[in-house]
């Protein structure tokens, strides 16, 4: 009810967008089946993939790293790269920039014995910088946190899981070494974002870096993006460049935690034992390579990618089988496969043009439950629940920057699934739609955004609005809401349709 109020306001501001486009899952004919493992909520590699809003200020396909080689802005492909700015520059060694802030977090949807008070966090990041020479720099940036909502509300209602998830935490968000070798030729070590593709919603090219979803729908792309351990070789020139990475740590997608909110195996049957998941060690017949070439010309830019990297999304793989009961234990675990494509884009004044396509090869498909019970049943732990299918995703969008302070983004995503058959657990193809405003006022103090997308099989939509004003250099209040507006229970969101938030928080800059 509150979230249909919404749409008034939203249309009158013209705060936004949602990113975040919703892939299309069907859930089993079998009635049995639904009731059992969640064939669509985690199988396929595209529907976590698109729950995540736009970032604040979308751009090329690098624009979303972190910076430049050396400090500068990222260019988007084609731009071109300048020579690093610290060659032949004097400039402080050191650096310490960071940020704290408080978020309240209220479920407006949520009911007993579900807590209203869904965060109560504090946040504190900082970010090292040392330069030991023209050439070179040192970076590290690190996290905590601390909610306080599972105290008010009680820890002993929460599993282990949840809050060894959600109440504390630290990580290193980044960590690497940045050395320049000519003005043409850089190296980067260590944990870093590579972040490619022209999209704001999905993963066709931006393959290299895993996503959060502890929380879906609620995190930006900016935050939602998992930097990973690699060694980065660029060339560049002034209308032309090469990427290449060996990736070493591997890094799966943060899911949420088993009896959480955003519980991943939500509808699992309490027959079936899910272990911890198998994540390929460090080694070097585990290392992902991935590699890139850009192209800018007058009318636009044009990226060619190749991928051999592990599913960041896990799939389900059957591990046991009690022949008494039925009961069957599932592993979730990371197949390796390739991708490689293209993305570009054309301008036209105000009028930017994209597009994206990629062929995923051995892609992990989940069979639907009812072929996993019928063949554990027949054939035992021998029984196989995952095949590999390859897939076409591609997106075709539009940006539009001719309206005072404002930019607007809609994007059309689709996939299929080759070789398709009736055991698999996800339907053939895959479509959805999203739009993206973002408004800046008062001399760009205010900033509001209105995200939305809808999956056009299950008609379910996404959607959050926002808006950040920066009451000085230092000091920033975010105030906003975000949901979902789902009606058909076979729509991958359908559990989590109450989970819909309004938060707020302030942020103090250094």
């Amino acid at each position: 009810m509150f979230c249909n109020m919404l749409w008034l306001p939203a249309a009158l501001l013209l705060m936004a967008a949602l990113p975040s486009p919703l892939f299309a899952t069907e859930m089993p004919a079998d009635p049995a089946a639904a009731d059992a493992l969640s064939d669509e909520m985690l199988f396929d590699s595209a529907p976590l993939e698109d729950l995540i809003p736009s970032p604040a200020e979308p751009a090329g396909p690098d624009a979303l790293t972190d910076e430049a080689l050396f400090g500068a802005p990222v260019p988007e492909p084609g731009v071109g790269v300048e020579p690093s700015p610290l060659v032949g520059m004097g400039i402080d060694p050191f650096s310490l920039s960071g940020y704290v802030k408080e978020q309240i977090g209220y479920s407006y949807d949520h009911s007993h014995p579900d807590p209203k008070l869904s965060q109560l966090k504090t946040e504190v990041q900082l970010d090292l910088q040392w330069r030991p020479g023209p050439s070179t720099r040192v970076r590290l940036v690190g996290e905590a946190f601390f909610d306080g909502a599972y105290r008010i509300n009680g820890r002993d209602t929460f599993t282990g899981d949840t809050l060894a998830t959600y109440e504390a935490g630290a990580d290193v968000v980044e960590g690497y070494v940045d050395y320049s070798i000519t003005d043409s030729l850089a190296v980067r070590f260590g944990r870093q974002f590579i972040g490619w593709g022209l999209t704001e919603n999905d993963q066709i090219a931006d393959v290299a870096n895993p996503r959060d979803f502890r929380e879906i729908g609620l995190k930006d792309l900016e935050d939602a993006r998992l930097a990973v351990v690699a060694s980065k070789l660029t060339y560049y020139r002034p209308t032309w460049g090469v990427e290449v990475a060996a990736i070493h740590e591997i890094r799966p997608h943060a899911l949420a935690a088993r009896g959480s909110e955003f519980d991943p195996y939500v509808r699992v049957d309490d027959t079936v034992t899910i272990r911890d998941e198998r994540v390929p060690e460090t080694a070097p017949d585990t290392t992902e390579f991935v590699a890139r070439a850009y192209y800018a010309g007058d009318l636009g830019d044009l990226s060619v990618f190749f991928a051999d990297v592990h599913s960041d999304e896990p799939v389900l793989d059957l591990t046991s089988v009690d022949p008494t009961t039925g009961a069957i234990t599932m592993t979730p675990i990371f197949p390796r496969g390739t991708a490689y494509g293209l993305f570009g884009n054309v301008a036209s004044g105000s009028w930017l043009y994209k597009a994206e396509v990629a062929r995923k090869t051995g892609v992990p498909q989940q069979n639907a439950t009812s072929r996993i019970f019928a063949d554990a049943a027949a054939n035992g732990a021998q029984a196989s629940s995952w095949v590999r299918k390859d897939v076409v995703e591609w997106m075709t969008g539009v940006e539009y920057s001719g309206l005072s302070d404002t930019l607007v983004i809609a994007e059309y995503l689709g996939s299929v699934i080759e070789d398709h058959d009736e055991s698999l657990a996800n339907r053939a193809d895959q479509h959805s739609v999203s739009l993206y405003v973002q408004k800046d006022w008062f001399n760009d103090t205010l900033t509001t955004t209105f995200w939305w997308s809808r999956d056009l099989i299950t008609h379910a939509d996404l959607f959050k609005i926002e808006g950040e004003y920066d009451y000085s250099d230092h000091i920033k209040f975010t105030l906003g809401i975000g949901g979902f507006l789902v009606e058909e229970s076979d729509s991958f969101f359908f559990p989590y349709r109450n989970n819909g938030r309004i938060y707020a928080s302030v942020q103090y800059s250094f």
